[in-house]
């Protein structure tokens, strides 16, 4: 059975590219629009990771990583923000409970590589970038 990654991701473009990398990659892949959508869907899809992007509407990924931590079931849970600010907003995702910080941009095969380290899933890159 494959790995489920929740993509939190407010450009459709960026959820698109994402879906079909990772899909690509052997993963499951269910997406969100905003931080608010990635709640509900994470507490419908427990998913074995989170990827968000930091800036978004609605709720951005910090706050979202925040109400996430703050329950039981997402404690152990791996988060993966990615982010093209400042090192501030990547202080606040670290105190937040994120796991990772990726800063923009970002390869998806350097994505790839965290989301296999954090979950051990050993899938092969099937993708030359």
């Amino acid at each position: 059975m494959s790995k489920k990654i929740l993509v939190v991701e407010d450009n459709g473009d960026m959820r698109e590219i994402m879906q079909v990398y990772l899909g690509g990659s052997g993963f499951e892949v269910i997406l969100a629009g905003d931080g608010s959508e990635g709640l509900a869907v994470a507490t419908r899809e427990r998913p074995d990771v989170i990827v968000t992007d930091a800036s978004m509407p609605k709720l951005n990924g910090i706050e979202m990583i925040e109400q996430l931590r703050g329950r039981p079931e997402f404690t152990k849970v791996p988060i993966i923000i990615v982010t093209g600010v400042s090192s501030e907003m990547q202080d606040e995702a670290k105190a937040a409970g994120a796991d990772r910080v990726l800063v923009k941009p970002t390869a998806p095969s350097a994505l790839l590589a965290e989301i296999n380290e954090l979950i051990g899933a050993g899938l092969r890159n099937q993708y030359p970038y």
